[in-house]
């Protein structure tokens, strides 16, 4: 199957399924980053972004959902986004939390 166009990752990323599952996987690496030692590289940046993320996951997970479909592990050109792994969706929502939210 070809590569999706941007039209098709715009109504992929409208998917509500889709949409709750990347807010779960926000919500369960801020939690996981609350619990990281207080030595951890950047703690204090990376905890107050994660209490945000916590008090606010709406916000982030409007950001999120489409860059997400960038990431090749999620693979968008399947029709049902039900088909996107737990492992490879939560894999895509820390890779962008690192790369673009976390980025200091």
């Amino acid at each position: 199957m070809a590569k999706p166009n941007r039209l098709q990752l715009a109504d992929f990323s409208k998917h509500n399924d889709f949409i709750a599952r990347v807010y779960v996987c926000v919500v369960f690496y801020a939690r996981y980053i609350l619990g990281e030692p207080a030595e951890t590289a950047l703690h204090k940046s990376r905890v107050a972004w994660a209490q945000g993320a916590i008090a606010n996951p709406s916000v982030v997970n409007g950001l999120m959902t489409r860059i997400v479909l960038e990431f090749e592990n999620v693979d968008p050109w399947n029709a049902d986004p039900a088909s996107v792994s737990d492992t490879a969706l939560q894999t895509a929502v820390e890779s962008v939390i690192n790369t673009t939210f976390l980025v200091f």
